[in-house]
């Protein structure tokens, strides 16, 4: 195997995937991330529970419905960022498009940050469910995947959350 070279993750379920990634609150990445896994609606509900607010912001920044209407199977991202961002500016969208086919979606992003991220970006696979139909499988590919696991964040709040939710010991 060469540097560089993609590794595809295979897992049953999110759960499974967070459970073997991100296993302690600890800071960490992969480049030229490939993952994939069993789409459970349930994990969806959870972040609405965690927060309507940043779920309901997450698919106003990034879903534009007339793209998803007019498009059949490739989606393009990004509408508006909105807020200060990181150090005053308003970085680039980090998910960028997307491919369903047959049940099976595949998200492709710049940067994806593995616990809030990929997590508030649950939403956004469940508004394409609704309009798309019935999601079966889902697999994420970036050129970066990171864990940001800063102390007394809402990261660190998540992760909390997160252990429960998926029995992570």
């Amino acid at each position: 195997m060469r540097a560089g070279d993609v590794i595809e993750r295979k897992y049953n379920s999110l759960r499974d995937m967070i459970a073997d990634l991100v296993p302690t609150y600890k800071g960490g990445g992969w480049r030229n991330f490939h993952a994939t896994w069993k789409w459970d609606k349930k994990d969806a509900d959870f972040m609405w529970r965690v927060s309507r607010k940043r779920c309901t912001n997450r698919i106003a920044s990034y879903v534009d419905d007339a793209e998803l209407e007019r498009s059949k199977e490739s989606i393009r991202f990004g509408v508006a960022k909105t807020g200060n961002g990181y150090r005053g500016q308003r970085g680039d969208f980090c998910l960028v498009a997307a491919v369903f086919v047959k049940g099976h979606l595949t998200l492709f992003y710049r940067r994806l940050e593995l616990l809030g991220g990929l997590h508030f970006d649950l939403a956004i696979i469940d508004h394409l469910e609704d309009i798309k139909g019935p999601i079966k499988r889902v697999t994420i590919m970036a050129v970066e995947a990171k864990i940001f696991a800063l102390r007394r964040n809402s990261n660190e709040k998540l992760y909390e959350k997160l252990k429960v939710r998926y029995n992570i010991t």
